[in-house]
């Protein structure tokens, strides 16, 4: 097989790859929040407490699944532009439905801008630069090894010098829990991924950024890895 024929079937798989997770995340979108609020809520409340000021500023959230995240940072940044991506178009319309719902109820949740939609992380449509902070989490453990680098490359892109980058992955913690997150990274791993924690630093480092914090998390027994880098 020739190096073309290889490259092409490398694609291919990408490709593939990148569809399946796409459809598992937009069936599975309406029943998201609830792993949400069972382990990740904890963490959520945690990053948005170390990103700091956020007011007027330009902020993205890459990977927004059912949007509580968002929400936070929403709330936190009412004159600024606030951008969510996701690459599930089920996730993104879920979060778009829930914002449309509090305004219907006569909760004012946005006095800036806002926008939402649905964007593959390793190449987004945003000028170099464009934005203050930029918040991630529970995404780089479900991405093939070379495309882990792809997409940390693109968040220096979109970050100014001197933005923030705010990440959260499954944490490392007892031998179980390893173990039973790397068995159920293998029966579902467009949902459980694998374990990256020990990873994150020279992932970053390596990515341009400077690792300022880290920090555990934990929340019913599920672990999460709370990190903040500096571009």
């Amino acid at each position: 097989m020739t190096t073309g024929s290889l490259e092409l079937q490398g694609r291919r798989l990408e490709l593939l790859s990148t569809r399946l997770t796409q459809r598992f995340y937009d069936r599975t979108a309406p029943f998201y929040s609830i792993s949400s609020l069972l382990f990740h809520s904890r963490a959520h409340r945690r990053v948005v407490e170390l990103a700091g000021p956020l007011e007027g500023q330009t902020v993205l959230e890459v990977a927004v699944g059912s949007g509580e995240l968002f929400q936070f940072l929403l709330e936190r940044n009412r004159t600024g532009l606030t951008v969510g991506v996701d690459l599930s178009p089920g996730m993104v319309a879920v979060v778009k439905k829930r914002l449309q719902e509090r305004a219907a109820n006569g909760f004012r949740l946005v006095t800036g801008q806002s926008l939402l939609q649905a964007v593959d992380a390793r190449k987004m449509p945003f000028p170099d630069g464009m934005f203050d902070a930029l918040f991630n989490c529970y995404l780089l453990e479900l991405l093939p090894a070379a495309d882990i680098g792809r997409t940390v490359r693109e968040f220096y892109r979109v970050l100014r010098p001197g933005g923030r980058l705010l990440l959260v992955n499954p944490g490392d913690s007892s031998r179980l829990f390893n173990f039973l997150h790397g068995w159920a990274g293998y029966a579902v791993p467009s949902y459980w991924g694998r374990l990256v924690a020990k990873e994150v630093p020279r992932i970053l480092e390596h990515g341009g950024f400077r690792v300022c914090h880290s920090e555990i998390v934990s929340q019913t027994g599920y672990p999460s890895l709370v990190t903040v880098a500096a571009r």
